[in-house]
């Protein structure tokens, strides 16, 4: 069965309950949502699998309690499409790290948490497949360096349900990524080097993130190397050697465009001079009296001639 378009959600209501909110930047396929039975926030995620037929697959995540990941509140299927409901609501990883730099310790403390809710999917059978900062809760904006997660969470799991082998591995891989993306800019040493650690279970990989924590040096502790998320791609310079076109025209006006001369205004008209316009007389009549006079002139002549004899 192919999955659905379920990227146009917004506004919809799920399960005739949730409605759906704006998706989440950075999550795949997770948006933001209200219960309208209680209006508290959730957040719903929409499963890229088909939906699963594992009836005991979905009733041990909705039974799954941990600390470390957000309670699911439904399960079910929209439109074809598998959903998760989880609690929702506060700052995401993402928010805090588009805030500011973290430091190292924060780092530490965050990942072991998120790791301790992978492995709580993972033993039953279960895998996340989506880690990103945008899925790891926070509750609230902390201080760099504050090492309490009692309220982080894993959130916008992209389930597999009865997930095939292989998939447990992808979501430590994932973890590691995490832990470069955090430590990008200026690399703290102790944290590079744990992400270059082969594991082989989220667990280890949260022993790992915790016996690094406490061997970090005070100043290690404090020290930040990731930098506040880009707002966007940087715009692109502007050119400036773009050459003049040397046949460039005016465009014609449109088809329905239609030219009105300027108006005179009525003082100017009242206060100039009245225009005499000449009216051009015929020539004929100026043709008709020389040759008349022509007549005269030469019968005058013939008559003095004519008397003189």
């Amino acid at each position: 069965m192919a999955t659905p378009m379920v990227f146009r959600l917004q506004g919809a209501v799920v399960a005739d309950r949730y409605e759906v909110g704006a998706s989440i930047p950075g999550a795949r396929l997770a948006y933001d949502g209200t219960d309208q039975r209680g209006g508290t926030p959730v957040t719903i995620t929409m499963l890229l699998e088909p939906p699963v037929r594992d009836a005991a697959a979905f009733a041990r995540l909705q039974a799954l309690v941990h600390p470390q990941l957000a309670r699911v509140i439904d399960v079910g299927v929209h439109d074809g499409t598998a959903f998760v409901v989880s609690e929702g609501g506060g700052f995401s990883l993402a928010d805090e790290l588009r805030a500011g730099p973290i430091a190292a310790a924060r780092i530490l403390a965050i990942l072991a948490a998120v790791c301790d809710g992978l492995a709580a999917l993972h033993a039953q059978q279960l895998t996340h497949g989506a880690l990103t900062t945008a899925a790891v809760l926070v509750g609230h904006p902390r201080a760099s360096d504050d090492t309490d997660v009692d309220a982080v969470k894993l959130s916008n799991p992209q389930l597999a349900l009865g997930a095939s082998p292989g998939t447990a591995a992808d979501d430590v891989a994932a973890g590691r990524a995490l832990l470069r993306e955090l430590n990008e800019r200026d690399p703290i040493a102790p944290l590079a080097a744990l992400a270059t650690v082969e594991v082989a279970s989220a667990v280890e990989l949260a022993s790992q993130c915790r016996a690094t924590l406490a061997g970090l040096s005070p100043a290690q502790r404090v020290a930040t190397s990731t930098r506040p998320a880009p707002v966007g791609p940087p715009a692109p310079p502007m050119p400036t050697n773009i050459p003049m076109p040397t046949n460039w025209s005016p465009p014609p006006p449109p088809r329905d465009f239609v030219y009105a001369p300027p108006t005179i205004p009525r003082a100017i008209i009242s206060a100039s001079p009245p225009i005499v316009v000449a009216t051009p007389r015929p020539a004929w009549p100026r043709v008709v009296a020389a040759v008349v006079v022509v007549a005269v002139v030469v019968v005058a002549l013939v008559l003095a001639l004519v008397l003189r004899r």
